[in-house]
């Protein structure tokens, strides 16, 4: 017997059709959310934010299909709960490491007016050419370039050019600690050279002698004038280049520049004159009066005293040691444990150019700052009009008196000598009175113009004859 199936109905066909589409579209879903997990990792797990699939019923036509949902979050999953703070602590963070502070010694005859360029640590080593070397550029501000530009002018006479503002350059040694009251000297590395505007700078210090073991040039620290070589424009920069190096075969400059560290400072300043100088310790308030020669003098033979010498009074020259000519304004600085003084003049005149400042009687430093005028060697030169005093004695009591040695007396007695040859004795007597006073008469009797003269007579005879020079 043979069997017929039937045929579907369109009904049947259709909720059929439905039936497997429901069923694959699932199916989609789940595979598009495994996409997007796997290309957007959560750190937090999926089931904590993901529903499970809820299922609902649907009848059509008399059959039930099971068609699950997902129901995906919109909004990122939460954020972990943020641990609870801890209490309050104060921190105090280290702070930063301070800048080095670099004072360069004071220099009387410049008066510093604004620090136009500062570097520190300013020389690196090339290792191909064995030598230091420094590149700089800087800018002056268009208040700096109108004070230069301003001071500046030219003397015909003496074919120089002069300024009261000028610009120097200075390098400090940083490795090594302060010299005086805790300020940087001026030093200047072996072989220096220096280039600014690719111009070479030649008015560098006088190097010290060279001898056979020591023939790199070695210079004496001092501050560098650049003025000169200096454009005063706000917007071209000045380069300035540097290098020095020595020997490797040099032991001694070696162990003192082996580890050598600069720092390079460029001011304005403002240049002073001797008579300015000489004014500002003239307006001091501080001098040295009575009391502190006393002191002095009392120092002196106390240490006279202990080395069994014999107690003597001490002996003022009124002369300068600079020049051997009489004082005019006596001064001694303050570091100084002698009387004698020396001229405010010729010590600050003497500096301009060497800048030493080492005291002519002792040897040792006498700064600008130190000096002080010597208010009591000062009334003694007043009280003494005569200049061939050029020494006295002071005893412990302060009193003095001119020492007059065996040689200023003899020069003594011959200007008295000198003096009473000079004069001579005048004996006038009456008769010799008569005859002058004849003659007088005679030379304003004659006449000039007429060459007529007339012939005196006696009172008891006539004058009657008249004699014509022709």
């Amino acid at each position: 017997m043979i069997g017929i199936r039937p045929t579907p109905t369109s009904s049947q066909s259709t909720n059929a059709h439905t039936h497997h589409a429901q069923n694959s579209r699932p199916q989609q879903q789940q595979q598009q959310q495994q996409q997007q997990a796997s290309y957007f990792p959560s750190l937090v797990p999926r089931q904590s934010y993901v529903r499970h699939p809820s299922t609902s019923s649907t009848s059509t036509n008399g059959s039930s299909s099971t068609i699950p949902r997902y129901h995906v979050p919109v909004l990122p999953p939460p954020a972990a709960p943020a641990p609870p703070l801890p209490p309050a602590v104060t921190r105090t963070n280290p702070p930063p490491p301070s800048p080095l502070n670099i004072v360069h010694k004071t220099l009387p005859f410049y008066r510093p007016v604004v620090c136009v360029y500062e570097c520190h640590h300013v020389f690196r080593y090339d290792t191909y050419r064995k030598q230091h070397f420094a590149r700089c550029d800087f800018l002056l501000s268009l208040d700096a370039c109108n004070q230069l530009a301003l001071s500046y002018d030219y003397d015909s006479d003496l074919d120089l050019h002069k300024t009261t503002k000028c610009l120097i350059m200075r390098l400090a040694r940083i490795d090594q600690p302060p010299t005086l009251n805790g300020k940087y000297d001026d030093n200047l590395p072996p072989n220096f050279v220096v280039n600014i505007n690719s111009q070479n700078y030649t008015t560098l210090p006088t190097p010290k002698p060279c001898t056979r073991q020591q023939t790199d040039l070695v210079r004496i620290g001092r501050e560098i004038d650049i003025t000169s070589c200096c454009m005063f424009n706000p917007i071209l920069k000045n380069e300035l280049s540097m290098i020095w190096s020595y020997r490797s075969d040099n032991t001694i400059l070696h162990t003192q520049y082996a580890n050598a560290q600069y720092a390079l400072h460029i001011f304005l300043v403002e240049h002073l004159t001797i008579e300015d100088l000489c004014e500002q310790i003239k307006n001091k308030t501080t001098r040295f009066y009575r009391e502190d020669l006393a002191k002095l003098l009392a120092k002196a033979l106390a240490t006279d005293q202990d080395l069994g010498l014999e107690v003597s009074d001490q002996k003022l020259k009124l002369k300068c040691p600079i020049d051997q000519r009489r004082l005019k304004t006596p001064i001694r600085a303050i570091t100084c444990h002698h009387i004698q003084c020396f001229d405010l003049t010729n010590y600050i005149a003497l500096n301009e150019k060497a800048g030493k400042w080492i005291c002519p009687v002792c040897n040792k430093p006498a700064l600008f700052d130190d000096l002080q005028i010597d208010s009591y060697t000062d009334s003694i030169l007043n009280s003494i009009e005569n200049e061939n005093i050029t020494e006295i004695t002071i005893d412990s009591n302060l009193h003095w008196k001119p020492f007059i040695s065996s040689s200023s007396s003899s020069l003594l007695i011959e200007q008295q000598n000198q003096i009473s040859s000079n004069t001579h004795d005048i004996i006038l007597d009456d008769d010799q009175m008569d005859d002058d006073q004849y003659n007088h008469q005679q030379q304003q009797q004659f006449d000039s113009k007429s060459n007529i003269q007339l012939m005196p007579t006696l009172a008891h005879e006539p004058s009657d004859i008249i004699l014509i020079d022709d």
